[in-house]
């Protein structure tokens, strides 16, 4: 069944979706790292050494889940910025109108699209910064993964020791 909307409607849909989630973009950037809604995430240091896999494992859950939420934004980041960046050429290109040279019409079609431009370079911030959470949401999550595999190695070394170490009894304390 074909879409009966045309353009302008798609645009504005899109709007009332992108909305929101800038919305929700600029709250979790805003939230402290490491908080509950933040975008932003602290692992565990090099002196957390002994971590249960279960512990890693809802670690690598948690970061999966924000690097999921932060390609997300950055899609729907990149999807407002296309519409901006459209937005200021139609408006652009609509302006080229009368005048001497090139340089004079389109200076007066800048003029025109002002409003369009800073709203296309405000959105081209937002996607860079969305593209810079979602860099940092990848790494910690392919870092969580790296330290289930430093847990599965710590719960098999101590399971070594159990089971190979020979039981310390008193007679190997005494001299000969």
């Amino acid at each position: 069944m074909p879409l009966s909307y045309n353009l302008v409607e798609l645009n504005e849909i899109l709007e009332t979706i992108l909305g929101p989630e800038a919305q929700t973009l600029i709250e979790s950037i805003n939230e402290q790292p490491g908080a509950r809604r933040s975008a932003f995430m602290f692992l565990p240091s090099d002196d957390d050494a002994h971590l249960s896999p279960d512990y890693v494992a809802r670690l690598i859950g948690r970061t999966s889940n924000e690097y999921a939420k932060a390609c997300r934004l950055a899609g729907l980041a990149r999807a407002q910025y296309k519409i901006a960046y459209a937005a200021y050429k139609q408006k652009f290109r609509t302006s080229l109108g009368a005048g001497r040279n090139a340089g004079e019409r389109e200076g007066k079609a800048a003029e025109a699209a002002q409003a369009e431009f800073e709203h296309m370079t405000l959105m081209e911030s937002i996607v860079e910064l969305c593209e810079s959470i979602e860099s940092s949401a990848r790494i910690a999550s392919e870092s969580a993964r790296r330290m289930l595999l430093g847990a599965d190695q710590y719960v098999k070394a101590d399971a070594r020791v159990d089971r190979f170490a020979a039981p310390i009894d008193e007679k190997d304390f005494t001299p000969y």
